[in-house]
């Protein structure tokens, strides 16, 4: 399979292909309200498959999310077919089916085309819809598409996006946070959407639904996705654009450290492992993810999911991988300190080093740019800058890369301020040694940082940090927020930062706030 090694990325599909096709017999039932509230997705589009997803909750963020009543496991049927029109009559579909929403997942269906129904064709647009049996309901009518070959000559157009609080800053308004980059992206399309991770914040402010500012509970945690998925911008572009995404912190708890977190009850501190076990298990519920449900090893408490996303394709012009660089995360100062943990680091470069697509392109949750913080003053130690000895594997890996004739580029989200920079090979924040050109998404509306003692201290570094003149810290004017969008064509990746500083309030509108180019054979954006 040219889009994906196939042991690498289907051995993903575990046990989530879903309970009616392990052989669970699904009950039909009734529903008051339609249960699809919180709308469809796909994701983790290959060049012959793709996964659907849905979840019933007719009442997103009561405690039983509108489900009190029904059975264990509910039948859902799915179709996807070649045009709007077929994908509304099972005769017309390319291929349709029964498939069964259980409560242990949240009533959450992960469906894998090839293995529900059959392959799909390499780089088409496809139309999905999921509704219940009887027809009484259903939810719209989504669109998906698979990966071109790699060796297909097109140009991928794609969003990245991160950081997105559904509550604002306290400091700056109390109430909710509009999501205008998602306004602007449903009707601007693209191929694919790239989340780098806080698709929701476990800790939040006093509007957020459950009220109590930390979700502690499983059915907390259910209940704040809920919150964020009824909002109908987001559930339009999932509806429109398939999605590979890996989580940050935020999913789970601020800063978590997933090596440190220990594997049983009892033995650490355990409000760590039960918030990552319903961090990472509600990750998946709401997510059009391959593999799961999340699982604990023999003896352990402790789930586990494989997040990372590497060896993707898009054609010609476009590798990309997403790094998990949380789960394996230890302490810095650990006895033997990672970031990425031995297997994923390995599988990283070794996915750098067979790149052969023209851009090579890494996304990961924070930037791999070292800097001085201010003039004269490092970068304080924390994530990349924390291992070096990783961070050095990845960017001597990048530096072969280009060695031989690509073209790498990094992706980071995590840090809620847009920028354009050049990544140095090694940790002196001096050196001229670069290997890779690196673009920050802009939060899509977490609080935003003006950086601008870090643009003045590092002019070889940052060809632009996104700013606003009147909003210098967060009880100001809100910093820029949106997304970025990104093509890859033979000759140019091109990125236009989409953003707006007016997401306490409804009418806030997105305009492109920087567009840049970058050559290749060269480093560095140029803007344009």
């Amino acid at each position: 399979m040219s889009h994906l090694d196939r042991r690498a990325f289907l051995a993903l599909s575990g046990a989530g292909v879903t309970a009616a096709l392990m052989g669970e017999s699904p009950s039909t039932t009734s529903f008051a309200v339609n249960p699809f509230q919180l709308g469809s997705a796909s994701g983790d589009a290959t060049t012959d498959s793709v996964i659907l997803w849905t979840r019933l909750a007719p009442s997103p963020t009561a405690p039983d999310f509108g489900m009190a009543g029904q059975p264990d496991t509910v039948s859902v049927h799915w179709r996807i077919a070649e045009s709007h029109e077929a994908v509304q009559s099972d005769a017309t579909s390319l291929y349709s089916g029964n498939v069964g929403a259980r409560k242990a997942d949240a009533w959450s269906v992960h469906l894998e085309v090839k293995t529900a129904g059959g392959p799909l064709a390499p780089g088409k647009q496809y139309y999905y819809q999921f509704s219940l049996p009887d027809g009484s309901y259903k939810a719209w009518i989504g669109q998906t598409r698979t990966a071109p070959r790699s060796t297909a000559d097109v140009d991928p157009n794609f969003a990245v996006i991160s950081c997105q609080s559904a509550a604002t800053d306290a400091s700056v308004n109390d109430g909710p946070s509009y999501w205008h980059g998602y306004t602007h992206l449903e009707s601007n399309p693209v191929d694919f959407v790239v989340h780098l991770g806080d698709y929701i914040y476990r800790e939040s402010h006093e509007n957020t639904i459950p009220k109590d500012d930390y979700c502690t509970e499983l059915v907390d945690y259910r209940r704040r996705w809920g919150w964020y998925l009824e909002r109908h911008n987001i559930q339009r572009v999932r509806r429109l654009y398939p999605m590979y995404a890996v989580p940050d912190d935020h999913e789970m708890y601020n800063d978590y450290q997933g090596a440190n977190i220990k594997p049983r009850f009892g033995e650490g501190t355990d409000w760590q492992l039960r918030s990552f076990n319903h961090g990472l298990r509600t990750y998946w519920e709401n997510m059009p993810l391959r593999g799961g449900p999340p699982t604990a090893a023999s003896g352990e408490d402790k789930l586990r999911f494989r997040l990372d996303r590497i060896g993707l394709n898009w054609g010609g012009n476009l590798d990309l991988a997403l790094l998990d660089c949380r789960q394996h995360r230890t302490a810095p100062g650990a006895a033997s300190p990672t970031l990425l943990g031995a297997t994923q680091l390995a599988a990283a470069t070794q996915w750098i080093n067979s790149s052969r697509a023209t851009w090579t392109t890494l996304g990961v949750a924070s930037p791999l740019s070292v800097y001085f913080a201010s003039a004269g003053v490092p970068t304080s130690p924390t994530n990349w800058t924390a291992f070096p000895a990783e961070r050095r594997r990845i960017t001597d890996a990048l530096a072969a890369r280009r060695a031989a004739g690509g073209n790498p580029v990094v992706l980071a989200g995590d840090v809620h301020c847009p920028f354009a920079a050049r990544v140095i090979r090694s940790q002196n924040a001096a050196s001229k040694d670069f290997v890779a050109t690196e673009f920050s998404t802009p939060s899509m509306s977490s609080y935003g940082f003006n950086w601008t003692s870090r643009r003045d201290a590092n002019p070889d570094v940052f060809a632009w940090v996104g700013m606003r003149a009147d909003g210098t810290s967060r009880a100001q004017p809100q910093p820029l927020k949106g997304y970025l969008r990104c093509s890859a064509t033979s000759t140019t990746f091109y990125t236009n930062f989409l953003a707006t500083h007016q997401t306490a309030i409804s009418s806030g509108a997105v305009t492109s706030v920087a567009k840049f180019r970058t050559r290749t054979g060269t480093l560095g954006a140029v803007r344009y």
